[in-house]
């Protein structure tokens, strides 16, 4: 697994546009956790993987696919763009400033390591401070009554053939224009 790692960072080295971003990482900000509180009091942590000398910030994502219409799915499902968006409040908090950019870098773990860098635009960082604030709703509403969600209990089945197929192979995927 070590040795997969140390292949994975070669390979983001290597890239044109990701071994830039990478040569440029301030190891001072990087990787070092930051606290603060928000703008609500709410107290605030963050950790980004990638914090650059000119002011740019990026969280590093493994991935099955860095195919950036495929990864888009995962990014969206997973709340990325929230991640995203409080990473760069606490970049705000720190220095004063929103970072020049922001943005994911995807990588897959197999070789060939195939990897992407996605850089957000003002729309996607609006979008993940709206789910932000959402979150914290809900997280406030659970904490009022007591009551946090839950799926409860559930049989355990395998899914017809029919939907175990990924969602990306239903439908072709370069229909749509997602960037």
């Amino acid at each position: 697994m070590v040795k997969q790692a140390q292949q994975i960072a070669a390979a983001l080295r290597r890239d044109p546009v990701i071994g830039e971003v990478l040569a440029a990482m301030d190891e001072s900000h990087s990787q070092q956790a930051h606290f603060w509180s928000d703008a609500a009091g709410r107290p605030c942590r963050c950790l980004p993987d990638v914090v650059t000398t000119d002011g740019r910030l990026f969280d590093l994502k493994k991935t099955r696919s860095a195919v950036p219409r495929r990864f888009y799915w995962q990014a969206k499902d997973l709340a990325y763009d929230l991640q995203l968006a409080h990473l760069a409040l606490g970049y705000s908090d720190r220095t004063g400033e929103m970072p020049e950019e922001l943005g994911l870098i995807a990588f897959e773990w197999e070789e060939p390591f195939d990897c992407a860098l996605l850089a957000f635009d003002q729309q996607d960082i609006a979008i993940g401070l709206e789910r932000r604030e959402e979150a914290f709703r809900r997280i406030a509403e659970c904490q009022a009554s007591g009551t946090w969600p839950s799926h409860g209990r559930q049989p355990f089945r395998h899914l017809p053939t029919s939907s175990r197929s990924p969602e990306s192979e239903l439908f072709n995927p370069s229909s749509i224009a997602l960037f």
